[in-house]
């Protein structure tokens, strides 16, 4: 990956973390999904990124991981357990 586009992967990367951290702490349904939907729009740029380096298989990999988060904004009410 050149720096540019890795140093765009590592931040979309990042969010996608902290933004479901975050809202999972957070007390209102609003809110959390709200983080939530950050957390998915973060995950398909990185999406985009696998599709610009032909990275197919990390990809599908994302897919799961966004069906995953596309569940907690579905159901913001319960959170998953942080382990």
């Amino acid at each position: 990956m050149r720096n540019p586009i890795k140093n765009q992967f590592e931040r979309a990367s990042l969010s996608i973390v902290l933004n479901l951290a975050e809202g999972a702490s957070k007390p209102t349904i609003k809110d959390r999904q709200k983080f939530y939907n950050i957390s998915l729009a973060s995950l398909r740029e990185c999406q985009a990124i696998f599709d610009i380096i032909g990275h197919i298989v990390l990809k599908e990999e994302y897919d799961i991981l966004g069906e995953h988060i596309w569940i907690l904004i579905q159901n913001p009410e319960n959170p998953l357990p942080v382990s």
